[in-house]
């Protein structure tokens, strides 16, 4: 704990002890009215005790002077502070040179430890916010990742807040480190949205709910019915579940115009465009779709999309079009380089044409795929995001809404 820079104001009066380390102590002297009036906790606290009795405040001087300590229960990380005088035998003081845990291995022991000091952390980081000290403990610049250290210090400072009733202090710094984070927290919504589910309704942040339920809602099947029980634990299965059929709906909608698609050869609009381009496509559709791709939602099942939207098919199935003409008449000869310069010459006319219908489910609307767009255009090693995200959640179907 980052506590050396925690000042002990001399005219306080209220003296909170965070931890040990042997026989050091971890404390701070603070005012009773700063605490009662940011900390509703502390409020109630005061108050109850305002008076000479003897139960664990007492008179310094002529000065009323109270004693805390942040105390857990035995053999676990939930903690809470307690009148000194309150303290039993079946709490702990944080110490990490305490070693009353016969019953924890060793890493279960550390893993105690690094919970309790994630818990001790929040109530200093609660206590700087009300002095107004710049939070010492948060690194001072964003990482890659923010699941792990990150996430965990950010829930105990909310869960702190929460506990000691400044919800309206913590609340903004919440946000302005989650805004900070963006970068890491976007492309972990992508690898794992479940997790970002969690923490956009721990904290009721609407722009990583969005997100991560952007990717959920346009996940393969094999990951949707892997996570569909955490979903349903989290209370957001009945809006996942509806986006996602709509979502399916609009597929299909999308793959039945491309079937319809003709490029208009009967009303002479391309007099010069085979009528075996549109033919060939819908027969390479099928094959595609068959597989369980585009609406199938197997792995991969956006990649039919983006090969239209690309317009690069063509040239990987250059070889393909040569059978598909000897399909047509087996018992001709293979067809020549013109026939198939021909096809593949219709099928650069119609491909235009076929984008224009998958235009809506390409859209990008996740901050994910915008960073996708400004990463160099030159990196042949970038992967785009194998699967589609243009359903979006509503401000007015928010779970908190």
């Amino acid at each position: 704990m980052a506590m050396e820079q925690f000042p002990r104001f001399s005219d306080g009066n209220v003296e909170i002890t965070i931890g040990k380390s042997g026989s050091k102590l971890y404390s701070v002297l603070l005012h009773s009215h700063v605490l009662a009036l940011h900390l509703q906790w502390f409020k109630a606290s005061l108050s109850e005790r305002w008076s000479g009795r003897d139960d664990g405040n007492f008179l310094q001087g002529t000065q009323q002077h109270w004693e805390y300590e942040l105390r857990f229960d035995k053999g676990s990380a939930v903690g809470i502070l307690l009148p000194a005088h309150a303290a039993t035998a079946d709490t702990d003081l944080l110490d990490p040179s305490h070693k009353d845990w016969e019953q924890l291995d060793a890493k279960e022991d550390r893993d105690l430890f690094n919970e309790r000091v994630y818990v001790a952390q929040g109530l200093v980081d609660v206590l700087e916010l009300v002095y107004h000290i710049p939070i010492s403990q948060y690194r001072n610049e964003p990482d890659d990742s923010f699941l792990g250290r990150p996430e965990k210090w950010l829930a105990a400072l909310h869960e702190a807040g929460r506990v000691y009733g400044c919800e309206q202090v913590v609340g903004p710094v919440v946000d302005q480190y989650l805004s900070r984070d963006q970068k890491a927290i976007v492309q972990e919504c992508r690898s794992e949205p479940v997790a970002l589910q969690k923490v956009a309704l721990r904290y009721r942040t609407s722009w990583v709910f969005r997100e991560a339920a952007a990717h959920l809602i346009g996940s393969d099947q094999p990951f949707w019915l892997a996570h569909k029980e955490e979903i349903k634990q989290l209370g957001i299965a009945k809006l996942l579940n509806r986006k996602r059929r709509e979502f399916v709906k609009k597929l299909k909608e999308t793959e039945l115009e491309l079937f319809k698609f003709n490029v208009g050869v009967e009303n002479g609009e391309e007099p010069n465009v085979s009528p075996l381009a549109s033919a060939f496509f819908q027969a390479w559709l099928t094959k595609q779709l068959k597989a369980k791709q585009g609406s199938g939602l197997e792995p991969g099942y956006a990649e039919v999309y983006r090969r239209i939207w690309s317009q690069e098919y063509v040239q990987d199935f250059s070889g393909t079009l040569a059978e598909y003409l000897h399909s047509l008449q087996p018992h001709k000869p293979w067809p020549s380089d013109g026939d198939i310069v021909k096809l593949a010459d219709s099928l650069h006319v119609v491909l235009p044409q076929l984008k224009g219908l998958v235009k809506d489910i390409m859209r990008k609307t996740t901050a994910a795929e915008v960073l996708d767009s400004d990463a160099d255009a030159g990196d042949e090693d970038e992967v785009l995001a194998p699967n589609l995200t243009f359903m979006e959640v509503k401000d007015e179907e928010l779970p908190w809404s």
